[in-house]
């Protein structure tokens, strides 16, 4: 009877011994499918930032620093309209720039349509502040020709009135005008001081 029941004992304790080595191999074989997924979100995530850098990265090739310059006014090169912020400004464009004839002469005069926001803490004309921040020339192989402002010579609808003081924080719509050395050149506008802007407009 004792050596009955002594192995009944023995028995019992193999099975136990058996299910808690089933129990640990299913936590095993559990333990790396979480790995797994862990995995898979870490490459699901690099994927992603790697997609969204080769967008950035595209979107700053096709940014494009020039257009064309129209024969008239409107808005077909919307796409590759500035806007620009310095310390003292936003020169945001609003329309295509294009060449109109002066009101007394032959001279052909660059207008290019925008609108400015005063950031100085006092009133700012916008025709002097944009000549602070930026010069407009033009160019050939030998010489570099600055323009000069063409107010008071386009056409009055064109003409932006001088001596205008706008407050800060305040806005106007504004149009930018230069009377071109070169009428068949491009036009190019940079910074006036230091490295920034480069901007070519450019002729049909």
């Amino acid at each position: 009877m004792k050596n009955k029941l002594l192995s009944i004992l023995l028995a019992a304790s193999f099975i136990l011994t058996a299910c808690g080595q089933d129990k640990n191999a299913t936590d095993t074989k559990e333990e790396p499918s979480k790995e797994v997924e862990q995995t898979q979100s870490v490459e699901s995530n690099k994927e992603e930032t790697k997609e969204t850098q080769e967008e950035e990265k595209k979107e700053e090739e096709t940014a494009t620093n020039e257009q064309e310059i129209q024969a008239q006014p409107g808005n077909t090169q919307e796409s590759n309209y500035f806007n620009w912020e310095t310390n003292k400004a936003i020169y945001k464009q609003t329309g295509d720039a294009f060449i109109t004839n002066s009101k007394y002469d032959d001279s052909k005069i660059l207008v290019i349509p925008i609108n400015f926001t005063n950031k100085q803490e006092d009133a700012a004309d916008p025709w002097m502040t944009f000549v602070l921040d930026y010069k407009v020339f033009q160019e050939d192989e030998n010489q570099e020709y600055t323009l000069n402002g063409g107010q008071g010579q386009v056409p009055d609808e064109y003409d932006s009135p001088l001596n205008t003081s706008i407050k800060k924080d305040g806005n106007t719509d504004w149009y930018i005008t230069y009377k071109l050395e070169k009428p068949e050149s491009n036009v190019r506008l940079q910074t006036q001081f230091g490295s920034g802007v480069d901007y070519t407009f450019k002729q049909k």
